[in-house]
């Protein structure tokens, strides 16, 4: 598996922490920065768990489900 940082931030957050989002974003190899809109720094699980699953769904091929259950 390659590495792909996976970096996220809160567009209502300070604009300190939407910059470094992006930035970290830009300078990372494979880095991949995104601003979640209208949540902040402490955005609940509903909002972050689909972005989550979505990322892991690119890197995980698509018969890995069957391969772990045996």
């Amino acid at each position: 598996m390659k590495n792909e940082p996976l970096v996220r931030g809160g567009g209502a957050s300070p604009a300190f922490f939407r910059d470094t989002v992006t930035r970290i974003g830009e300078l990372l190899p494979n880095g991949e920065g995104m601003v979640l809109e209208d949540q902040d720094h402490g955005a609940p699980a509903g909002v972050v768990a689909p972005v989550v699953s979505e990322f892991f769904g690119r890197l995980l091929p698509a018969d890995s489900d069957r391969a772990a259950s045996g």
